[in-house]
Order: C-alpha cells, then structure tokens, then sequence
C-alpha cells in the first residue's frame, strides 16, 4: 500500500511530470510518466470514459483547512528519517518527512522532503495547496504544489544535494492548505442521475434515490419482495450516505469497502441481503486492525459473519484476554446486551477450568 511510501520519492505533478528540484542550478529534472493505454471499441469511444467531476479549488478562502507542519533540521544530522507530528484532515494523515537517499547517479547524499498523506481508501481524494520552505546554512529554497493527493500518487516533495546544502541550525516547514476533500470515487455513481443508475425511485427520508429495480432485485431477495409487493414509492430507513454506498457495492463499478465504511455497510448488506457484499466486507474485516475487537465481535454477532467471529475467539482464549477488553470497570464496559453475552459465555468456562486447577494443585 502507498501509506507506506515513505520510501520512495513521488514528486508528480498536476500535469504528468516528475519534477526535482536541484539547488546548483534549480533546473528541474523531468520525465515522462507513462499513461495506460485506452482501448478502443468502436474507433470513437474508449472503455472506462465515464463521467468525472473535476475536483476544484474551493474559491472560498475562509473554509480552508490550513496546517504547518515543522521538522527541526539538526534531527536531520543524527537520523536518516524524521517525521513531524501528524494532523489529521476526515481519515487522512499527513506529515512532513524528511530522509537521506544515496544517488549513485550523481554520487552524492540526496535529501528528500516530502509533505506525505495516509490515504485511507482508493474512494477518497483531496485538492490542495502545499508551500515549502527549506532553510539551510546557505540559503532558502521555496517550493508550492497545487495538486489533488490520491490513492496513487499522495505525496509531493523535493530532493536537495546533501554536499551544497548544510542544514545546522536551519528548518524544514511545510505549510498544507487543504481546499477540498472527496470521500468517494469520482465516478462512482450517487443514484441522482436516472439517466445513469435507473429511472427507479426509491426514497431514503425525503431523498429520491434513481435505480435499477431489475438489477437490485437480481442481487437481493430483500429488493426482489420489496418491489414486487406494490408499485411504491419505495422507502428505506437509515443514512443516505451508508445506503449509497451499499448500493454501489452491486453496481457494475463495484463502489469501495474500507475502513472507514466496512462495518455500516456489512450491517446494511444483511439488512439487504447482498451476499457477495457482506462477504466482501468479512474477509475485509479479518484482514482490518483498524477496528477494536468489540467492533468486531459486535459487527459478526449482527451481521451473523462466522468466520470473523471465530478469529475473534482466537484471541481471547485466556481470562486476562478478556479482561483486557472489558477494563478494569466491567460495569462500565460498552457494549450491545449481544456482546456481553458472548464475553460471559467465553469467560465462565475458563474460570472453572481455573477453579478446579486450583482445587486439583
């Protein structure tokens, strides 16, 4: 995953170019990234032209999200890598890093400085700003980038040459100017279009929701009864938001599961009956550690997921695993009355298990 990439150097801009910055003679470095290849049916229309809307500057300065992130330079002569503190911007993190590369290229220490951002999922992407400021022993070197951080391609940075650049006493700032966050593919449909997703209605509160009637009820019995036994409107309880993403798991572009959605849209998927998507989200959920293992165990008794469970299980094999989970206040522990239930009935074995060990020493 690209959260990681702390160890590579990804300096793209908005227009297709990798850019360095040198400081001999600041000419930047560039070359060309090389686009996917769009295959043609017809000679006029290429596969996966769907429509997109373009992520834009918000022109109103006032709701920016505005951040400075710092990293003291003298760190830089003892570490190889240094980090600033995070700031968190709706389930990303970012932070300025800074490292030591060798360049066998140009036979010398590269410095890298990157404004760095955890994407949480591939449906989540932001416009922004970003001013950097490197000042040396020598001189200050200023850069700005005015990009969309995503999923394949979140960071943007400079290389400086180590033997030009001495860095006591100096310091490394960032300033993250953050204009406007999308938490959803930018193609992925949001059912307000008949034209795109069906001339069905189905309303959630007040909200009209375009749909296929024939292609939910393909997928879900729960859709089949539901538009079989009148001719509507059609209602549903709960979030738009949830139940538009639940609804995008069935459609062909297959909307995203992560960690920010998996166990509202598993509980969903049960209500809907949308097999394959809470299978989806199962085997998401085993292989997660964003979520504590109450979550877990709370979102498997509800959603009946068997194998999520039985990991659960594994890791509370002993008392003080248990109690672990539950705190040292049991009559404070939150819970559903499911979840408690589930706890008591791992834990009274293992203490009588416990008392007749005593009993038999």
């Amino acid at each position: 995953r690209l959260c990681t990439g702390v160890r590579r150097m990804t300096t793209l801009n908005d227009s297709g170019l990798g850019s360095v910055v040198r400081p001999n003679d600041e000419t930047p470095v560039t070359s060309k990234v090389q686009k996917r290849p769009l295959v043609r049916t017809n000679g006029k229309t290429p596969i996966g032209s769907a429509k997109k809307r373009k992520l834009t500057i918000d022109r109103d300065r006032s709701k920016w999200l505005s951040f400075e992130l710092n990293v003291p330079s003298d760190d830089f002569l003892m570490k190889e890598t240094i980090e600033s503190e995070s700031v968190e911007i709706e389930g990303s993190k970012w932070s300025l890093v800074v490292l030591r590369r060798r360049n066998d290229e140009l036979n010398t220490i590269m410095m890298e400085t990157n404004v760095q951002c955890v994407v949480p999922s591939p449906a989540w992407c932001a416009k922004c700003k970003i001013e950097m400021e490197i000042v040396t022993d020598e001189r200050t070197f200023r850069k700005s980038f005015d990009c969309t951080i995503t999923w394949s391609s979140n960071s943007r940075g400079l290389a400086l040459d180590w033997r030009k650049c001495f860095f006591r006493g100096g310091k490394i700032t960032a300033k993250l100017l953050v204009t406007r966050v999308c938490n959803k593919y930018l193609n992925f449909p949001d059912f307000t279009d008949p034209y795109e997703t069906g001339i069905d209605e189905l309303f959630v509160g007040d909200r009209p929701l375009y749909v296929d009637k024939s292609l939910l009820s393909m997928h879900s019995s729960f859709f089949s009864r539901l538009f079989s036994t009148s001719n509507g409107p059609y209602r549903l309880e709960g979030r738009v938001e949830d139940v538009v993403a639940t609804l995008q798991t069935v459609y062909p572009q297959k909307g995203v599961i992560d960690d920010s959605n998996a166990c509202t849209i598993a509980v969903l998927a049960k209500e809907f009956e949308f097999w394959e998507t809470l299978e989806r989200c199962e085997k998401f959920l085993l292989g997660s550690n964003k979520f504590s293992i109450v979550e877990k165990i709370e979102a498997s008794l509800r959603c009946q997921m068997h194998a999520l469970l039985s990991q659960c299980s594994e890791h509370l094999a002993s008392i003080d695993d248990i109690m672990k989970v539950i705190g040292s206040k049991p009559d404070g522990f939150e819970a559903s009355e499911a979840t408690k239930a589930y706890l008591f009935d791992l834990i009274v074995p293992l203490y009588k298990k416990t008392t007749i060990e005593e009993v038999e020493v």
